[in-house]
């Protein structure tokens, strides 16, 4: 049985996600954070920011026994956690398997909130909460996105629709899980690859990296994942220029060989109104590297073996399996 724990801010849609991937999920089962009262639960929220955000102050004792009890039952493949510190109670960590928080802005959660359990409220009411909102439970909200989001494996955008948030994370539970969950969906990803194609067509430049025979990958500022370096092409930009411009900014690179790899497409339905658009490979090996960043990546890492936490995960990885089939690496 694998564990998918999904969290959000209040009202950020993780429960009515939830329940969706609980239909189309099979022999699925889930458990709601909400349903239960668990000692050492935090009354004064801004309080426990102030006083350093301990995660382990819950006792989770009552929803880590369901946990083992339908782990032993047999009767589910997947058990779905409506739960929102992924990985960072330690009672609860060694059972998740995928942890995924869903991004809403938190403009888009307070409207949805004020709509679902204000409906009838007066202008007064609305405004009282908006105060206590502003005083003392923001910056728990705030929190989640600076602890919470970043412990988590993937993180899905949360202004979507409900059905393209579940969508994307099936396509992720089908690649960090390598399971086959039937016929492809709207939202499938077809990649594929080709020795060249008409410059014209090239939108994209993406270059695999080593330096001193480790992997580069990089991590942008507003994400916890990571992703090889790589962007779009400027207009009238020579695509070998692409490449060059794309890894100076996104990794710093100064000194360095550059050869052209292959060229991938990518098709999915919300990409160019489900046209194949097209990108050239390259692989660097870079020799030395400047000490600054000027991009909205916020740092690079050198790794001994490629990510688990991709930024791409439907796309990336297949670069890297189709570089070592042409015995590029």
């Amino acid at each position: 049985m694998k564990v998918i724990a999904i969290a959000a801010v209040t009202a950020g849609g993780k429960t009515t996600v939830v329940n969706e991937l609980r239909k189309r999920l099979p022999r699925c089962t889930s458990l709601h954070f909400d349903d239960y009262t668990f000692e050492g639960e935090v009354e004064d929220f801004r309080q426990w920011v102030l006083d350093g955000a301990d995660y382990n102050v819950w006792n989770l004792a009552p929803l880590k026994a369901d946990i083992e009890e339908i782990s032993r039952s047999g009767k589910y493949d997947f058990l779905l956690l409506d739960y929102p510190f992924a990985y960072l109670n330690s009672m609860i960590r060694d059972y998740i398997d995928c942890a995924v928080f869903i991004d809403t802005p938190l403009d888009i959660a307070m409207a949805r909130r004020v709509l679902r359990d204000m409906k009838d409220a007066s202008a007064d009411e609305i405004r009282k909460e908006m105060e206590f909102y502003l005083d003392f439970s923001r910056i728990a909200y705030v929190q989640m996105l600076e602890a919470v989001l970043p412990s988590s494996d993937y993180v899905v955008d949360g202004s979507k629709d409900v059905e393209s948030v579940a969508n994307d994370i099936l396509d992720i539970i089908q690649d960090r899980l390598g399971l086959s969950l039937g016929s492809p969906g709207p939202n499938t990803v077809e990649v594929k690859f080709y020795d060249t194609v008409e410059d014209a067509l090239l939108k994209f430049a993406v270059i695999i990296a080593q330096s001193n025979g480790k992997w580069v990958f990089c991590k942008h500022k507003n994400r916890s994942t990571y992703e090889i370096p790589g962007g779009h092409r400027e207009s009238g930009e020579p695509i070998l220029e692409t490449a060059r411009r794309e890894l100076y900014e996104e990794t710093g690179a100064l000194e360095y060989s550059l050869t052209p790899a292959f060229v991938y497409s990518v098709t999915a339905p919300d990409n160019f109104n489900g046209q194949e658009t097209f990108g050239m490979v390259y692989f660097a090996d870079i020799q030395r590297f400047e000490g600054e960043l000027h991009s909205e990546i916020e740092k690079i890492i050198l790794a001994d073996k490629p990510v688990d936490n991709w930024t791409y995960p439907l796309i990336q990885p297949k670069m890297l399996a189709e570089a070592k089939r042409r015995g590029i690496l």
